[in-house]
């Protein structure tokens, strides 16, 4: 016969789960395969709540390298595809982190983009594919548009750049937009407002700082450094590489060749002049990597130059690359022969080096660290595969360059993660790699763009490193573009010791094109000490305003309190599992901790609409099908739960803080139809919140309460009592969603001024326009701005109802079965135990925190003692007949793992940074207060002697209840005091 579910605690847990994942600000971390850390999950909350307040989502995200942007937008996707809020997104990225992107959003939080295609609901692009084609891009509407790397976005002194246009043109598309840079300004005041002007086109000088308050989400390694976990940095002195006699000998060759085509690109003027330069950078270049390089190169253009003497190869000066630069340019294609002289001597000098001393040095750092999986990077394939041939008599080398395809790729990097101990790899495959596997970075050459050398150390050092890193800049003493890498690095330590971090990131110091200067003036034989200097001076000041901007104005972001009680899949799993078990046992069945729903039990019929059925479905990584709060099963299960629902209810509750009290589930919801020119846009606003007001209780307080307070209930009985909410508390519901209403239509204004402004000035620079003419123009462009200014302001009146969903009386356990006096003395013994508890680890000299007004936390107390921070659960017997409660948050708390424990602790501010670092190493208790036998019994880490028994023990679908005299055979105390009579 089946059991029919009428109404039980897994009424009150679906009603959570449905109102959770649509009506509060917070994601739940549990839709994806990832570990989220809080700071992560903070940002995700906050960018949900300014969407739900202000109708549009527009961010820059500048935190740190390595502190898990991607992950971070992963998250927000996910979460605002899963309510609807985004069905089409855009994601543009560098050439080289498509495919990173792309694997990312699969395989950690199912996210399915392709590449290019504009019609898709999730398209991933590159930012130079989006300039030659980004008209595709603006057919329509995107609802999120996140552009990576956006400090790639800039306005120069000529103008805005053809990547700059394309993403204004896609960010005018997209009602929300999202910009990742941990580096988002040059110390370029102007540029960086220009960046801003992509989230606001309102943004100018004079509005900067209160644009950065409300645009600029900043987060350093030092503010979150104890969560995230990211070890620290050691960046070596730079390895300078004394050159053998044969080497100098090269050196001082190549650089022959190069100052002969720097001079004769001098003379030249427009592409001749670029074409010539390139072939000057790429034998420097090539020179200062490997003998190895060098030498393939001159071979490369010795074979060029025999094939334009045959007339088997034409000469051109329209080149874009290092290759065709090398096949394809000469610098006087009369003296081919004097030039081939000069390559086949650097040839033979080449040939003649016997003693590599760069790779001898390289064996050397490779000794320090023989048990350390290194990665060793370059610019250069022929460097490369030089280093992987070589070293592979010594450890198992992998390789991996741009070149390879995407499969490829992703069999190199797990390789290397399962069982290589060295990587070799290129700068184009440096883009986009996640290798904290990893602790020891060697940089064989160092690219001229010093912002590579940021990416190549970010590929290690961030968010999932648990070694210290350790950093190696290789360079060749007597090289042109060594000299001047020495300098830098050298001058920048100086600045630091002044100014402090405006130089952590090199890219800031010097762009690519500002390097070249340098090698071309110390080639011209000026000193490149002095143009070094000056490039650093100018760059630190104005560094240093935009980074003290930047600290001072950035957003502070706040834990939300409405986030602290997300919905988890132990959660999930009870409410899933305990409804199809009291419905229909025989409808599913377990199998290695995944489910197959074989058929849906009747009641659940309606709600499934034929998508229920599962072969392989489960609630974590380990099964093929995962089981979140937006799968058919789950949403069909929550909503027959809350068509089970009655509009109020009597709820038993073992805590003394909520044991007397009403509960009221309120919902509030605005609608809202602006008119703007681009045609009518609506607005959806919702606010839920919980509402309780206490009766005679010791501890509770009147107010607003986390939705999880519906999940202490031990017993749900129906009730046809329902008083109405306090009035004042509707009110504040109904003002709080009309000043939202409000700021979106200001929002809207602001964006109709803006655009009136920009017509305006671009009116005035318009030529040829007699007075008359400018006049009327001038009268038609206010006239639209006022014309859509009264139409906002008449249609901003907001349809807005505030209503209960549920009213709930809250009572002590045992109250309707055995009677108020009973109940409450039950009660007060728990409470009595408590506060022995708190007196005896105060004697211990530990600092209490109490969570007992805390619903959600898992755990009554924390204990921050001398040696140990401990996570106490109490419980309070009276004889052997008694019975030990167990709620499914306070065994999930018991058993969870130590990040997640952490995450119960409410407000990490009352922790100072000491405490929060001994969390790192804290410990679960069970304190059990016999008040019978007098003693005090601490049970250290309960869940590794409860976990095999606890099931058997499981009552009324959610809860365990163990009897005393079981409990104390099951369990051994780790300590027990004798209480004081």
């Amino acid at each position: 016969m089946k059991r029919r579910v009428v109404l039980s605690p897994l009424s009150l847990l679906a009603l959570r789960v449905y109102l959770h994942g649509r009506y509060t600000p917070c994601v739940n971390p549990s839709h994806s395969r990832i570990n989220a850390l809080s700071y992560q999950l903070d940002f995700v909350n906050y960018a949900l709540r300014k969407l739900y307040d202000e109708g549009a989502l527009r961010l820059l995200l500048a935190d740190d390298v390595g502190l898990g942007k991607t992950i971070m937008t992963g998250l927000l996707i996910k979460e605002l595809m899963l309510r609807g809020l985004a069905k089409r997104v855009l994601i543009v990225t560098p050439r080289f982190l498509t495919f990173q992107w792309r694997r990312e959003l699969a395989e950690k939080f199912d996210i399915h983009c392709v590449e290019r295609d504009p019609r898709a609901d999730c398209v991933i692009v590159s930012v130079d594919y989006l300039k030659r084609h980004h008209k595709q891009y603006l057919e329509e509407e995107w609802d999120l548009a996140v552009f990576d790397e956006a400090h790639s976005l800039t306005v120069g002194a000529r103008g805005p750049t053809q990547r700059y246009t394309a993403a204004e043109a896609a960010a005018s598309k997209a009602r929300n937009v999202l910009l990742l840079s941990a580096t988002p300004h040059h110390g370029k005041r102007h540029d960086f407002v220009a960046r801003l002007r992509l989230l606001d086109p309102s943004v100018d000088e004079s509005t900067l700082r209160p644009a950065v308050k409300r645009l600029v989400v900043r987060r350093l390694r030092e503010d979150v450094k104890e969560e995230a976990g990211i070890p620290e940095r050691y960046v070596s002195p730079p390895v300078v590489v004394e050159p053998t006699e044969e080497e100098r000998r090269l050196y001082a060759e190549v650089i022959r060749y190069v100052k002969y085509y720097y001079d004769a690109a001098r003379q030249a003027k427009g592409r001749r002049r670029r074409a010539l330069g390139l072939v000057a950078v790429v034998f420097q270049k090539r020179a200062s990597s490997s003998i190895a390089a060098i030498k393939k190169t001159v071979e490369k253009r010795i074979q060029a130059l025999q094939q334009m003497k045959a007339g088997l190869l034409k000469p051109t000066y329209d080149v874009k690359t290092e290759t065709e630069a090398l096949r394809h340019v000469v610098a006087d294609i009369n003296a081919i022969d004097r030039e081939l002289e000069q390559l086949h001597k650097l040839k033979q000098l080449a040939e003649a080096v016997k003693i590599d001393s760069k790779y001898q040095k390289l064996l050397e750092l490779l000794e320090r660290h023989k048990d350390s999986k290194v990665i060793i990077f370059t610019q250069y394939r022929d460097t490369m595969h030089y280093l992987a041939e070589r070293l592979a008599a010594l450890r198992e080398v992998v390789t991996l360059h741009g070149g390879m395809a995407e499969e490829e790729r992703k069999a190199a990097e797990d390789k290397f993660r399962r069982t290589g101990k060295m990587l070799v790899a290129t700068d184009a495959a440096s883009e986009g790699l996640n290798l904290q596997v990893a602790n020891v970075l060697i940089n064989y050459d160092l690219p001229w763009n010093p912002s590579r050398l940021d990416q190549r150390i970010g590929r290690i050092h961030r968010y999932g490193q648990t070694k210290p890193v350790f950093v190696y800049n290789m360079l060749v003493a007597d090289t042109i573009d060594g000299r001047i890498y020495q300098i830098l690095l050298q001058k920048i330590e100086e600045i630091k010791k002044t100014l402090g971090k405006v130089f952590d990131y090199l890219g800031n110091a010097a762009a690519e094109k500002e390097f070249l200067k340098i090698v071309e003036a110390a080639l011209a034989g000026r000193s490149p000490e002095e143009e070094v200097d000056k490039l650093l001076q100018q760059r630190a000041v104005a560094l240093k305003d935009l980074e003290e901007l930047l600290t001072s104005d950035r957003i502070k972001i706040e834990a939300d309190p409405r986030c602290t009680d997300v919905v988890t899949d132990d959660e999930l799993k009870t409410l899933i599992l305990n409804t199809l078990a009291a419905l229909d046992p025989r409808s599913y069945e377990e199998r290695g901790g995944c489910i197959k729903v074989k058929y849906p039990p009747r009641e659940l019929g309606r709600f499934c609409r034929g998508r229920c059925l599962t072969e392989a479905a489960g609630f974590g990584g380990q099964c093929p099908e995962r089981i979140t709060v937006e799968h058919p099963l789950a949403k069909a299960v929550v909503e027959y739960h809350i068509s089970q629902l009655p509009s109020a209810v009597e709820v038993e509750v073992e805590k003394p803080c909520f044991a007397d009290g009403t509960l009221w589930i309120l919902k509030g919801e605005a609608k809202l139809a602006l008119p703007t020119p681009a045609g009518e846009r609506e607005y959806s606003l919702a606010k839920v919140a919980a509402y309780f007001k206490p009766g005679n209780t010791p501890c509770g307080a009147e107010g607003e309460v986390p939705l999880s307070i519906l999940n202490i209930a031990m017993e749900v009985n129906k009730t046809n009592q329902a008083p109405p909410p306090p009035s004042d508390v509707l009110e504040e519901i109904r003002e709080e969603l009309e000043k939202k209403a409000r700021r979106i239509c200001q929002k809207l204004l602001d964006t109709i001024y803006t655009e009136t402004s920009r017509k305006l000035q671009e009116l005035e620079k318009k030529r040829g326009l007699s007075p008359t003419e400018r006049e009327e123009l001038k009268r038609r462009i206010v006239a639209e701005q006022n014309f859509w200014t009264q139409q906002i302001d008449k249609a901003c009146q907001p349809h807005i109802a505030v209503a209960p969903v549920l009213t709930a009386f809250y009572r002590p356990l045992g109250y309707l079965a055995l009677g108020v006096e009973w109940a409450t003395n039950i009660i007060n013994q728990g409470k009595e135990g408590e506060e022995i508890v708190i007196q005896q680890e105060e004697a211990e000299k530990c600092r209490v925190l109490d969570l007992r007004d805390k619903p959600l936390a898992g755990i009554d107390l924390i204990s921050i003692c001398p040696d140990e921070v401990r996570l106490i659960e109490v419980k309070t017997v009276t004889s052997l007949n008694s019975q030990i409660h167990i709620q499914p948050i306070e065994w999930e708390t018991m058993c969870a793992k130590r990040l997640d424990q952490l995450r119960k602790i409410p407000d990490r501010r009352v922790i100072d940074a000491v405490a929060l670092a001994k969390a790192l190493k804290h410990h679960t208790y069970l304190y059990v207060v016999d008040l019978h036998h007098g003693l005090l019994r601490k049970y250290k880490n309960p869940c590794d002697a409860l976990a095999p028994h606890i099931q058997q023990y499981i009552r009324t679908q959610t809860k365990y209840v163990i009897p005393y005299i079981d409990f104390i055979k099951l369990i051994t105390p780790t300590t027990e005091v004798k209480l004081k009579p």
